[in-house]
C-alpha cells in the first residue's frame, strides 16, 4: 500500500477538486463516484475480481461433492476419480478462503480511503462556514456526521460488490439445485419466499419497538441532561434518589419494549435462519417423494451442501442490502450538507474588502458602515440535513442591527456600551463577517487589517497552554513572557504541574474562569493583529487582576493599536478615546463621557462589578486550594485515556453473568441449546437411514419424511423457547450496566463532574450502552449456537470415521489457539485506535463550539486543520494494520476449517478403500465437514463482532474504577443494589472509591466553600448589600430547611 494513499489531505483535495466541478446539488450517486480516486478504484476491482473467483469456486465445490459421493456410490469405479474429487474440493473451498480475505482487505481498504476523503471534506467545509451559515445546522448533526454518518461509510464498497454480484449467484446455485433434484427446487423456494414474507412482519414489528423504545430513551436522556447540568442543585439539595428513581422508572418501561424488540428479532431469525435452511431442505424432500426422485445418497446430500449455501447467500443478501442503504443514507446528508456549506453568501461584511491606498495610517478609516442592516438566521423547525435544499429569504432572518452608520478609525480605543441584550456582541461578530449583512447601503473595511478575538465565553481547546496561547503561530520566547506577564498568568504557569506544557480544555486539567478568560486574552496580544475584539474579557476577572490586565494588556501592550471593547464598567469607558453606544438595535458612536449611564445604574454596575469580582476571588481561590491539595495531571482525562486490553472472549460469560436472575433461566437455555443441535443432527442422520434402508420396498417414503419433519419441527419449536430465556438475560445484564454507571455517575464527585464535559458522559449513556445492547443480543445467540455445533459435529465425523479423530484434535487445538490470538492480539494498536477516534471527534466538536475563533485568527485555520489531519491519518494507519491483522487471522481459522474439510474428503477416500464406508455414511461425513466449514466462518465473523462490544464493555468499566464517589453519597455505587455485584464478576474490579489524599474534613470544607461561593453569587440577584443582603441569606437557609423537611418526609 503507497504512504501517500491514506493521506487525509491529499484525498479531500481531490475528492473536494471532483465534487466542485459538478453543477447543481450534489446527489449520493455523484458522491459516490467522486469518491472513487484512482487509488480507491484499484482497490475496488481488486476487490471484485476476488469476490468473482470466489463465487466461481463457492459454485465448484457442490459440484466436486456430488462426484465424490457418486464415485463413493459407484463401486468399480477407480480410486483416481475418487482422489480427483477430493482434491478439487479441498482445492475450491482452499481457493474461497483466498478470494474471501483479498476481498476482505481491499474492501476495507476502499472504505477506509472513503472514509479519509468525506471526514478531510467535512472538516474543510466547516471551517469555511460562518456563525450564520453555521445557524442552519444543530451542533449535534453535524457531530454525528463525522461520528456516525462517516464510519457508515466503511461497507458502502463490500455491500455494493455484494449486491451487484449476489443476484447471479442465487441464480446460478438455484440452477445447480434444478440440476441435482429438478422440480423439488419449486417447493424449497416456495418455502423460503413464505419465510422472507413472515420477517417482513416481524420487522415491521420491530419497526413499531424501536420507535417507542427511542421516544423513552430520547426522555431518559433528556432528564440525564437536565440533572448533569444542574447537578450542584441537585446533590445541595439532596435530589440525587429522586432523579435516580425517575430515571431507572423510565429505563425499567424502555427495557421492557427491548425485551419484545428481542422475542420479534427472534422471529425474524427463525424465519430467515430455520426455515430457509432445515425447512426448505424438509420440503425439498417431500417434493422428491411426491416426484418419485430417487433417495442416492449423492442427491440428497448434494442438496443439503447446496440448500445451506443457498441460505448462506439469501441470507447475507439483506445485510448487503442494510449496509448499501445506510451509506447512502449518510451520502445523502453529506451531499446536503456540502450543498448549504458551499452556499457563499456573497453579502458578508468580510466578502468587500476596499484597499486602504496610500493615505497615512493615522488617517486611514479602518471600518467603514453605512446604512447597512445585520441579520441572523432563524433556526428551521425541521433539520436541515433533510432532503431537499433550504433556501433562506430575508423574511426568514431576524434582524440584529438596523441601520448601522460608523466610521472606526485606526490606532483608537473604543468601547462598546449598552443594556443587556442590545446587541453588544452582535456587532462584534458582524465586524468579523460572521453575520449576515442587507444589500442596501454600503460597508468596507482596508483588505490588510488582521483580526483577534476574545469571546464573552472563554474558550480553551484540548491542547497546551502555550499551545492555546501561540493558537499556531511561530514560537516567541520573550514575546510570549511579555504577554503572560501583562495578561497575569506567570504566577498560575508557576503553580501548574508542567508549567506552559501542562494540558488544558476537555481532556486536561481544570482551570478557572478567570485563568480561561486571561489565556483567551493572552492569545489576542500573542498575535499582534491590527484590529482587537474585546467581548467583555475583564468580566470574569476579580478587582486586582482586572485593574493590572486593563492596565499592562489593553492600554499597555495594545496601545495604538484599533480596540473595540464591550464593556460595562464606567470607569473603562470613560478611558477610551470613543464609545460605540448599542441601544435597542441601533449603533452610534458618542463622546466617552455621554455613554456613561445615569449615578443610579452607575452605582448598581459597580456594586455588581464588586461583588461578581469577589465571588470571582472565592471561585478561584477554591480551585487554588483544590490544585494544592489534591492536584492530579490525569483528572479529567479518565474518559480519553487509554482503555485496559479487553477481555477476550470470556466477556461473554462475565457479561451474561450480571443479567443472570436466576441459574436456572441460564440452565434451561443452554439445555435447549444443546438439545437444539442433537435435533438438528438426527434429522440428518435420517438422510443417511433413508439412503440406506436395506427394507426401502417394506418402508414407504412417508414414513422417514415424516420423522424428519417431527425433528424439524421440534427444532423450531425448541427455536421458539429458547429466544425468551437468552432476552431475559441479555436485557438483565444491560439494565445492571446502565443501573451501575447511573448511579456512580451521580453520586461522583462535583469536581469530577465539573471537569468531564456532559457530552462525553452522555455519550456513554446513548452511544457505548446503545451499541452493547444493540450487538450483545444476536451475536451472542449465533456464537453458542455455533459452539454447539462444532464439537458436536466434529464427534459425528469422528463417528463416521474413528481414525478422523486425530485431525480433529488437532483442529481444535489450533482454533483455540487462533481464538486467543484474535482477543489478545494488537492489543496497544486496538486501544490507540479507540483513543485517535475519540480524540478526533473531540477535536471537530471543539473546532465547531469555538469556530469565530478559528476563523478570526489568521492562521488558526491551518494549525487545526493540520492537527485534524494528523488524527485522522493516525487513525487509518491503525485502522489499516487491524484489517490486515484480522483478515490474516480470519484466514487462518478459515484455513484450518479448510483442512478439517479437505481431510473428511480424502477420509471418505480411504474411509471406502479400507472401511468398505457406505455412501450414506459419506455423504453424512461430506455434508458435517461443509457446515464445519461455513459454522467456523460465521463463529469468527461473530467473535470479532463481540469482541468490539467488549472493548466497548470495557471502556464502561474502566470509567466506572476511576469515578471518585462522593463521601456520604445518598447511594454509594460500590456497596448498594445487586445491580453492582458485577464488577466483581467482571475481573475483579468493584465500584469503589479510590484512595484519596484528601482527608473527609478537608472534602467537607472544599463543598462548604463551593456553597459559600455559590450563595454569594446569588446574593446580588436577590437583594443589596447589608440588612437586605442578611435577609436575603435568612430566607435561602429558610427555604434549604423546608426542601430538607420535605425530602426526609
Amino acid at each position: 500500500m503507497a504512504q501517500g494513499a491514506m493521506d487525509a489531505d491529499l484525498l479531500a483535495a481531490a475528492f473536494e477538486k471532483r465534487i466542485s466541478q459538478r453543477t447543481g446539488q450534489l446527489s449520493p450517486m455523484s458522491l459516490a463516484t467522486a469518491l472513487l480516486g484512482s487509488e480507491a478504484r484499484r482497490a475496488l476491482c481488486l476487490a471484485l475480481t476476488a469476490y468473482l473467483l470466489g463465487a466461481v469456486l463457492m459454485i465448484l465445490a457442490p459440484v466436486s461433492i456430488f462426484f465424490l459421493l457418486s464415485w463413493v456410490e459407484d463401486s468399480d469405479a477407480p480410486v483416481g476419480i475418487g482422489v480427483l474429487a477430493a482434491a478439487g474440493n479441498g482445492l475450491a473451498v482452499l481457493g474461497q478462503c483466498v478470494t474471501y480475505k483479498v476481498f476482505g482487505i481491499r474492501s476495507k481498504h476502499a472504505g477506509l480511503l472513503s472514509q479519509l476523503a468525506v471526514s478531510g471534506t467535512l472538516y474543510r467545509r466547516a471551517l469555511g462556514m460562518n456563525s450564520a451559515s453555521l445557524s442552519r445546522f444543530k451542533i449535534g448533526e453535524l457531530t454525528m456526521l463525522l461520528s456516525s454518518d462517516v464510519e457508515n461509510l466503511g461497507g458502502l464498497w463490500s455491500g455494493l460488490v455484494s449486491l451487484a454480484i449476489l443476484p447471479f449467484e442465487i441464480a446460478a446455485i438455484i440452477c445447480l439445485l434444478w440440476l441435482v433434484v429438478g422440480p423439488a427446487t419449486l417447493g424449497a423456494l416456495g418455502l423460503a419466499g413464505v419465510s422472507y414474507a413472515a420477517s417482513h412482519f416481524g420487522g415491521k414489528a420491530m419497526e413499531r419497538c424501536n420507535t417507542e423504545r427511542s421516544a423513552l430513551s430520547d426522555e431518559r436522556l433528556k432528564l440525564l441532561v437536565e440533572v448533569l447540568y444542574g447537578i450542584k442543585v441537585v446533590k445541595a439539595n439532596g435530589w440525587v434518589p429522586r432523579f435516580l428513581e425517575r430515571i431507572r422508572a423510565i429505563s425499567k418501561t424502555e427495557s421492557s419494549y427491548a425485551l419484545w424488540k428481542k422475542r420479534y428479532f427472534g422471529e425474524v431469525l427463525i424465519y430467515t435462519n430455520e426455515m430457509v435452511d432445515i425447512m426448505s431442505v424438509t420440503v425439498a424432500l417431500l417434493a422428491i417423494m411426491v416426484v418419485g426422485i430417487v433417495p442416492t445418497a449423492s442427491r440428497m446430500f448434494t442438496m443439503w451442501v447446496i440448500m445451506a449455501v443457498l441460505h448462506g447467500k439469501i441470507f447475507h443478501l439483506p445485510e448487503a442490502l442494510r449496509e448499501v442503504s445506510t451509506a447512502w443514507t449518510s451520502l445523502r446528508r453529506f451531499a446536503i450538507f456540502f450543498y448549504l456549506a458551499d452556499a457563499r453568501a456573497h453579502d458578508m461584511l468580510g466578502g468587500v474588502a476596499t484597499p486602504g491606498g496610500k493615505q497615512e495610517p493615522e488617517k486611514v478609516s479602518c471600518i467603514d458602515i453605512q446604512d447597512v442592516t445585520f441579520f441572523f438566521p432563524e433556526q428551521s423547525a425541521r433539520s436541515a440535513l433533510a432532503p431537499g435544499p433550504q433556501v433562506w429569504q430575508e423574511e426568514q432572518l431576524t434582524k440584529v442591527l438596523a441601520d448601522v452608520q460608523i466610521s472606526l478609525e485606526a490606532g483608537r480605543f473604543y468601547a462598546v456600551t449598552g443594556v443587556v441584550g442590545s446587541g453588544k456582541t452582535s456587532l462584534l461578530l458582524a465586524l468579523l463577517g460572521e453575520l449576515r449583512a442587507s444589500t442596501k447601503g454600503g460597508h468596507q473595511r482596508a483588505d490588510t487589517i488582521t483580526w483577534a478575538y476574545v469571546p464573552q465565553d472563554p474558550v480553551v481547546f484540548n491542547a497546551s497552554v502555550r499551545e492555546n496561547v501561540c493558537f499556531g503561530k511561530a514560537f516567541f520566547a520573550d514575546w510570549y513572557k511579555v504577554v503572560c506577564e501583562a495578561c497575569a498568568l506567570d504566577h498560575d504557569l508557576a503553580l501548574f504541574p508542567e508549567g506552559d506544557a501542562t494540558l488544558i480544555g476537555s481532556r486536561g486539567i481544570n482551570i478557572s474562569g478567570g485563568q480561561q478568560a486571561r489565556v483567551c486574552l493572552a492569545r489576542a496580544l500573542y498575535s499582534r493583529a491590527d484590529v482587537y475584539l474585546l467581548d467583555d474579557p475583564l468580566a470574569k476577572l476579580d478587582v486586582r487582576v482586572s485593574a493590572h490586565v486593563f492596565e499592562n494588556a489593553i492600554l499597555g501592550l495594545l496601545g495604538g493599536h484599533t480596540r473595540i471593547m464591550v464593556t460595562n464598567s464606567d470607569s473603562v469607558a470613560r478611558q477610551s478615546d470613543s464609545a460605540i453606544v448599542v441601544e435597542s438595535g441601533k449603533v452610534s458612536v458618542k463622546d466617552p463621557s455621554a455613554a456613561v449611564t445615569t449615578p443610579f445604574l452607575q452605582g448598581l454596575v459597580e456594586t455588581s462589578d464588586a461583588k461578581r469580582g469577589s465571588a470571582s476571588k472565592q471561585k478561584e481561590a477554591l480551585f487554588s486550594e483544590e490544585e494544592e491539595t489534591d492536584h492530579d495531571p490525569g483528572a479529567g482525562q479518565s474518559l480519553l485515556g487509554a482503555l485496559p486490553p479487553a477481555g477476550g472472549l470470556g466477556f461473554f460469560i462475565r457479561h451474561l453473568a450480571a443479567g443472570i436472575g436466576s441459574p436456572v433461566n441460564l440452565a434451561m437455555y443452554c439445555v435447549i441449546i444443546l438439545v437444539e443441535v442433537l435435533v438438528i443432527e438426527a434429522g440428518v442422520y435420517m438422510l443417511v437411514l433413508w439412503t440406506e434402508d436395506p427394507d426401502a420396498d417394506e418402508h414407504p417414503h412417508g414414513w422417514y419424511g415424516g420423522i424428519y419433519a417431527a425433528f424439524i419441527v421440534a427444532e423450531v419449536v425448541l427455536a421458539q423457547i429458547k429466544f425468551p430465556f437468552l432476552a431475559s438475560i441479555t436485557q438483565g445484564a444491560w439494565d445492571s450496566l446502565h443501573d451501575a454507571l447511573l448511579k456512580s455517575v451521580l453520586n461522583s464527585s462535583l469536581m469530577w463532574l465539573q471537569a468531564v464535559p456532559v457530552g462525553q458522559v452522555l455519550q456513554r449513556f446513548s452511544g457505548t450502552l446503545g451499541r452493547i445492547e444493540d450487538q450483545v443480543f444476536h451475536r451472542t445467540e449465533l456464537l453458542l449456537l455455533q459452539m454447539g455445533f462444532l464439537p458436536t459435529i466434529a464427534i459425528t465425523v469422528c463417528i463416521g470415521f474413528p481414525p478422523f479423530v486425530v485431525v480433529v484434535v488437532g483442529i481444535f487445538i489450533v482454533i483455540y489457539l487462533l481464538m486467543r490470538q484474535l482477543g489478545g492480539n494488537k492489543k496497544d494498536v486496538r486501544l490507540a485506535e479507540n483513543d485517535l477516534r475519540r480524540a478526533s471527534l473531540q477535536h471537530y466538536t471543539e473546532t465547531l463550539h469555538g469556530l469565530v475563533l478559528v476563523r478570526a485568527f489568521p492562521g488558526a485555520s491551518g494549525w487545526f486543520l493540520h492537527r485534524f489531519d494528523e488524527l485522522l491519518n493516525a487513525r487509518a494507519a491503525s485502522q489499516v494494520e487491524l484489517a490486515e491483522d484480522d483478515a490474516s487471522v480470519l484466514f487462518r481459522l478459515n484455513l484450518t476449517a479448510a483442512v478439517f474439510y479437505g481431510s473428511a474428503c480424502f477420509a471418505i477416500v480411504l474411509g471406502k478403500e479400507l472401511f468398505d464406508l457406505k455412501p450414506g455414511f459419506a455423504g453424512f461425513m461430506m455434508a458435517n465437514s461443509c457446515f464445519f466449514f461455513h459454522t467456523l466462518s460465521c463463529f469468527s465473523e461473530q467473535a470479532i463482532g463481540l469482541l468490539e462490544v467488549a472493548r466497548e464493555r470495557e471502556s464502561v468499566q474502566l470509567l466506572l474504577r476511576d469515578i471518585p464517589q462522593e463521601a456520604g453519597a445518598h447511594e454509594p455505587a460500590a456497596t448498594t443494589s445487586s445491580a453492582l455485584t458485577w464488577p466483581a464478576i467482571v475481573g475483579g474490579v468493584a465500584c469503589r472509591r479510590p484512595s484519596m489524599p484528601k482527608s473527609r474534613d478537608s472534602n467537607r470544607r472544599s463543598r462548604q466553600t463551593t456553597t459559600n461561593w455559590e450563595l454569594n453569587t446569588l446574593r446580588p440577584s436577590i437583594g443589596g448589600a447589608g440588612a437586605g443582603g442578611q435577609g436575603c441569606q435568612k430566607h435561602l437557609d429558610t427555604t434549604n430547611k423546608q426542601i430538607n423537611k420535605q425530602h426526609c418526609k
